[in-house]
């Protein structure tokens, strides 16, 4: 809380860890540029707050990416006389960060959605986020069989190849890519499948939820010399 004089009359614990102040600090002036986060240019906001009587918002980000809603309003008291201003702040880095995931989401799908080729897109525990219908037509699957299932346990199994998980386990913390690893294998319902997998990360660090692309090219079977279908 500020006085009319734009000086600190008060401020609550977690105020007072967001914005670095210490007890001392009451009587100083809000714009002060000891404070942690501040608004730009408070001063003026808070004047126009106090001569308008209506609330400010602004949405701040600090340096170590948390994301705070600063809202500014006249403070009235009891006798509805306007002593100052209050500066709420709320923290919403949770609610940003759980947009940027559900943004991110619906364009990778977006993305996955347009390949020809079939894709999985996978968490970093790499259980299946959501195939494309390339993928189902492929292994005539179907996505309520698939999404939400360990890559490892999809075909009966058939994935599960320790080669192929320790190269996937390096993918997220490494920033490394998979490229062209070939599996072979008879499917219960396909038939055999000679293919080469590629995967990468896509999200990039900080965007909230990284994951895996992973990408199946059918190609020649090495065994029968030709590619099947």
């Amino acid at each position: 809380m500020v006085g009319h004089d734009l000086r600190i009359r008060r401020f609550t614990s977690e105020a007072g860890k967001v914005l670095g102040l210490i007890p001392t600090d009451i009587g100083r002036p809000i714009g002060d540029p000891r404070s942690g986060i501040l608004l730009h240019d408070i001063e003026r906001k808070i004047r126009e707050v106090l001569e308008t009587l209506s609330v400010k918002e602004e949405e701040i980000t600090e340096p170590d990416g948390r994301c705070h809603l600063v809202r500014i309003r006249p403070y009235r008291t009891e006798n509805h006389k306007i002593e100052g201003a209050v500066i709420a702040l709320v923290d919403v880095t949770a609610l940003k960060s759980s947009q940027r995931i559900e943004d991110d989401s619906r364009l990778a799908r977006e993305i996955v959605e347009t390949a020809r080729e079939p894709l999985l897109l996978l968490d970093g525990t790499f259980h299946v986020r959501f195939g494309n219908r390339s993928f189902y037509r492929t292994f005539r699957t179907k996505a309520k069989e698939t999404e939400g299932r360990s890559l490892f346990k999809l075909g009966n199994g058939l994935w599960n190849i320790p080669r192929l998980r320790s190269l996937l386990e390096k993918v997220l913390p490494g920033n490394t890519a998979l490229r062209d690893f070939r599996v072979v294998h008879d499917f219960p319902v396909v038939g055999r499948k000679s293919m080469l997998l590629n995967a990468r990360r896509i999200g990039g660090k900080g965007s909230g939820q990284d994951m895996i692309l992973l990408a199946i090219e059918e190609v020649d079977d090495p065994a029968q010399g030709r590619k099947r279908s």
